[in-house]
Formats: C-alpha cells, sequence, structure tokens
C-alpha cells in the first residue's frame, strides 16, 4: 500500500475492473480493502464497493462486521453508502439477509438523522424485494419518521407506510404531517403522499 491517496485511488480504481469480471479474485484476501480511519473518504468509497463484489459466502460475516463498525464513522457520505452496500448485500447474497435487516434496523434505532434516512431508503427496496418477509421492522421504521427530512427518504417512509397501512396503527394520523406539507414537498414525495 502506498501513503499517497491519488495513486491509492488509481490502482483501487483499476482493481474494481478486474473484480467485476473476476469476483472470486480477492475474496480470500478481502482485508486488504478494509478502510483504514484515516483514508479520504473517495478511498473509502471505492474500497466499498470492490468489498461488495467480492463478498460471498464465505467472507459474509467478516463483511457484515466490519460494514457495522464503519456505520459508526463520522464521514457521513461513507456512513450512506455503508448502509446503501449493506442493502446490496441482503439482496445479492440471500443467506445474508437477516443478519443485514438487523444491521439496518440498529441504524434506524441509531437516531443519527443521515443514517436513519439511508436505512428507511434500503428498507423499503428490501419490502419490495421480499414481500411479507421483514414486515416486523416497519413499528421501528414508524417510531423515527419525525427524524427524515430528505426527499428520497420521505418518499420511501410513506411508500411503507401507504404499503402497509394495514398493518400500522394510526397510519392515518402518520400520514397527516404530509399532507399538511404537500405543496412544499419535491415531486417524488408528492407522487408518494397521492398513493398512499
Amino acid at each position: 500500500t502506498t501513503s499517497e491517496p491519488e495513486i491509492q485511488y488509481v490502482v483501487l480504481r483499476t482493481l474494481s475492473l478486474f473484480v467485476k469480471k473476476y469476483s472470486n479474485l480477492f475474496s480470500d484476501n478481502m482485508r486488504v480493502f478494509f478502510c483504514k480511519y484515516n483514508d479520504p473518504s473517495y478511498v473509502k468509497l471505492e474500497k466499498l464497493s470492490i468489498i461488495v463484489t467480492t463478498a460471498n459466502p464465505k467472507n459474509i460475516q467478516l463483511v457484515l462486521n466490519e460494514f457495522e463498525e464503519y456505520c459508526n464513522s463520522v464521514d457521513v457520505k461513507f456512513v450512506r453508502k455503508t448502509i446503501y452496500s449493506i442493502g446490496q448485500l441482503a439482496i445479492n447474497l440471500k443467506y445474508a439477509t437477516n443478519r443485514c435487516v438487523n444491521i439496518l434496523v440498529k441504524m434506524v434505532e441509531s437516531k443519527a438523522e443521515y443514517a436513519v434516512e439511508e436505512s428507511i431508503i434500503v428498507v423499503s427496496d428490501l419490502l419490495r424485494k421480499f414481500p411479507g418477509q421483514f414486515e416486523g421492522i416497519i413499528g421501528t421504521v414508524c417510531s423515527n419518521l419525525e427524524l427524515v427530512k430528505e426527499s428520497r427518504a420521505k418518499a420511501a417512509a410513506i411508500w411503507i407506510l401507504g404499503e402497509y397501512s394495514h398493518l400500522i396503527e394510526n397510519v392515518d394520523s402518520i400520514l397527516d404531517p404530509y399532507l399538511d406539507t404537500f405543496q412544499d414537498e419535491m415531486p417524488d414525495v408528492q407522487q408518494q403522499i397521492l398513493s398512499a
């Protein structure tokens, strides 16, 4: 490894092309791609992509342990990308889905606004992909909606409210604040409000 992050980034970009074609190439030596606390954000994001591509049944627990640690970072963009990556792993590696969902629930409960928002987006994707499997997390999502400010996350949360309204107690009172701000919302949020 080099101490110059620019060179490291170029090498990682090149390696990411290799692992897309030969995903098992580095799966036994995945630790070399683990992020260091002092890596620049752009290097961390590139490493995340490589780790997701090379994850497999043998190393998935190691990867998820590492990703769970990454979620405690102060780098907001990195945490968001990590949560998104956990969602990718949940969809791509079915045997890891339950563990991924458990990590996402922790992120929603974390009360960190950006983590809650990204987790709700990923949870809505997982609820679409695995209908009927993870309905137990809906209560956790609903109890943390006051933290959701970003439009993509609002749209995802409102989709969950509409899609699972039969499971949510007082869903109409949860939706009311969104109706009050309908005119001020982004078009994707407005569309979800109408659908819900």
